[in-house]
């Protein structure tokens, strides 16, 4: 039956590659330097052959943040002597893992029909699969599987409305998952989602390699000269309908702060124009980091890629974008955490459910809503002790969940690192 179904998922695959044919060519033409990845994710172009002289793991990391959590484990399998191959699904991703892992093998993952999946598995040869957070993509999966391909999921992820969707499917994924060697999760609700799926003999709860972040890992960027002096918040990873509220809120505290700052970092960095926009409608003036000047003006707009680790250094107070909206989500409430910094987050963090509720259980982070906002970034502002015990408090959560590269390694190699 599992066979019939992989058929079906094959031949729609088929089906649909003229239509994304046709998208490549028209995104080709407005933007040429996007043709070289549609010809690499399609296999027409694959990554350099190299004969294999040892181990070697691939590694997938879909973007930026999945692409820096897999830092420590990458250290250890290299210092292990273990190749290392890795691929990402974005462009923020592949120049993040270009800039952060000098001469590695870095590539784009195969669109996922099974000839591309086939002849990157081939090319690369890896010696094992490890798929980062919930990259599922099933002719990958059966291709690897068909090879004889050890596959496992690590730093797994369950999030609810990911969970109903694989469950309405589940006649379909869960033989998918079955086909991995082991299902590495980052907490025990993920756990027991993954186990409502695939009741695997390898299901584990290892923790999320997000943890495992080191600051010295980053490659400073110089945007730090840039930001503007004063007591400086950050709205990071913004989705369309945080700026207008951020803003607004931002708009409403400089008459009692004078000296208040904002850096705005957009989830994606071509939306800035509508961002300024906003700002003007506002009468407020901003400073553009492709600019390449220090920011003077009340409002610096990153409108560059890969720079989120260097505003949060320079930053007091956090806020967490797409936390206002159940459409998006939030994002990862670690990396300011790392620094310390105080993290303001909306009531909407369905994708870090259980992260964002460990961090709230511990009190290291200030939960607000649109209506509320203004009032709680005034009394951090005013409080700045207060402010700086929540940062400390974030960063004693990282501190005690460190370790899950070691974990994962002594399960897939059977030894300690």
């Amino acid at each position: 039956m599992m066979t019939l179904f992989l058929f079906c998922y094959h031949l729609f695959g088929i089906l649909f590659l003229p239509l994304l044919v046709v998208y490549a060519g028209i995104d080709a033409l407005c933007k040429p330097q996007n043709l070289r990845t549609y010809l690499k994710r399609l296999s027409l172009i694959l990554p350099q052959y190299q004969p294999k002289e040892e181990k070697r793991v691939w590694i997938h990391a879909v973007s930026v943040g999945e692409v820096l959590s897999c830092e420590p484990l990458i250290k250890l399998l290299l210092h292990r002597e273990i190749s290392v191959w890795l691929s990402t699904g974005t462009e923020a991703g592949f120049e993040t893992a270009k800039k952060s892992y000098e001469g590695m093998n870095c590539f784009f993952f195969p669109f996922d029909f099974w000839f591309s999946a086939a002849r990157f598995l081939k090319q690369v040869n890896p010696d094992m699969v490890l798929l980062c957070e919930l990259e599922i993509w099933p002719s990958f999966v059966w291709n690897a599987h068909r090879r004889g391909i050890p596959m496992y999921l690590v730093s797994g992820r369950m999030v609810e409305k990911d969970f109903r969707r694989y469950r309405r499917f589940r006649w379909f994924f869960s033989p998918v998952f079955s086909m991995f060697s082991g299902l590495f999760m980052q907490n025990e609700t993920y756990t027991r989602r993954m186990e409502g799926l695939c009741p695997h003999p390898r299901l584990k709860t290892l923790g999320s390699l997000k943890f495992d972040a080191q600051l010295e890992s980053w490659n400073p960027t110089g945007i730090g000269k840039l930001i503007p002096e004063g007591f400086t918040l950050c709205a990071a990873s913004t989705h369309r309908g945080d700026e207008r509220l951020i803003i607004g809120a931002f708009k409403a505290l400089l008459p009692l702060f004078p000296q208040l700052k904002l850096v705005l970092v957009p989830r994606h960095p071509r939306r800035s124009g509508e961002i300024i926009g906003i700002l003007e409608e506002q009468n407020l003036t901003y400073t553009l980091r492709s600019e390449e000047k220090r920011c003077e003006a009340p409002v610096f707009i990153v409108d560059t890629l890969g720079e989120m680790m260097g505003v949060y250094e320079k930053c007091e107070i956090v806020i967490i974008g797409g936390s206002f909206s159940r459409k998006n989500g939030g994002h990862n409430i670690i990396e300011p955490a790392l620094y310390r910094k105080c993290i303001l987050c909306g009531n909407h963090m369905e994708n870090f459910e259980d992260m964002y509720a460990l961090f709230k259980r511990e009190r290291a982070l200030v939960s607000t809503h649109r209506e509320t906002l203004i009032e709680d970034l005034k009394m951090l502002i005013l409080d700045t002790k207060k402010a700086a015990r929540i940062g400390e408090r974030a960063f004693g959560v990282i501190q005690k969940n460190r370790g899950v590269s070691e974990r994962i390694y002594a399960e897939i190699f059977n030894r300690l690192p």
